[in-house]
């Protein structure tokens, strides 16, 4: 039996239909994606997705 992973989005967050594609293509690999909400600091460079 094939363990598929789950995607995370937090509410105030809406990826775009890629990012999406993105995550399903990790699920079916059995791996979690978690959305992170952006984080809008001038010149900060931050995560887009936790993933286990």
């Amino acid at each position: 039996m094939t363990k598929f992973g789950k995607t995370i989005i937090p509410f105030e967050y809406r990826p775009e239909p890629h990012e999406l594609d993105t995550a399903k293509f990790f699920n079916k690999l059995g791996k979690d994606v978690e959305f992170l909400a952006p984080v809008y600091v001038k010149n900060a460079k931050t995560p887009d997705i936790k993933m286990d």
